[in-house]
């Protein structure tokens, strides 16, 4: 719709990352401030902790989306961007290390995740670990860059339109904006 202000869906996954890593913090600042109270943490909050797991995991998976995004937005200022790169290797980089902490767990079989037992493992298991611990991220962050840049070329094709648009006025009518210049002629369409 003509003249809607929408706020960008980066934006929304700004702050949805936000929101979701702040809930998350919330339980252990939570905890941490009950160890210096009398009677320690409630008893609810041990319910809330799995919550708290989540809450972090999508905190840190949109927060690696919209910092790809970010990235594009910078490039298509012309502004550098190695901060945000940093915090996205940094991302990347703790999500690929809880992947395969997760899945030493299961391989494993839930016993204790130990550096010997890890240099003990198979170079076919320690490497199927840990490169499919890093696909999830490095694949989120690629389909991020995917839609960021189908985004670019849609903002594009509608800036094109608008101009247009802005040439041809409303479609019926003369004079200012009909379409017709104020000498009763057509303007020249760009393409």
């Amino acid at each position: 719709m003509k003249g809607e202000n929408k706020t960008p869906v980066h934006r929304w996954l700004l702050w949805a990352a936000l929101a979701c890593a702040l809930l998350a913090s919330w339980s252990h600042v939570v905890a941490a401030f009950a160890r210096l109270e009398h009677g320690g943490a409630p008893a609810w909050l041990a319910r809330v902790g799995p919550l708290a797991a989540v809450l972090a995991a999508v905190a840190l998976d949109l927060g690696l989306i919209a910092l790809a995004w970010g990235i594009g937005q910078r490039r298509r200022l012309g502004r550098p961007a190695g901060d945000l790169w940093a915090a996205v290797a940094v991302f990347a980089g703790l999500s690929a290390f809880a992947n395969a902490g997760h899945a030493f767990t299961v391989v494993f079989d839930g016993a204790p995740v130990t550096w010997a037992a890890i240099v003990a493992l198979d170079g076919w298991t320690l490497a199927s670990v840990i490169g499919l611990a890093a696909a999830l991220p490095l694949l989120a962050l690629w389909l991020a860059r995917v839609v960021e840049l189908d985004a670019d070329i849609e903002g594009e094709g509608a800036a094109a339109a608008a101009v247009v648009e802005l040439d041809q006025g409303p479609a019926a009518g003369h004079g200012p904006g009909s379409g017709e210049a104020q000498n009763g002629h057509k303007p020249v369409t760009r393409k």
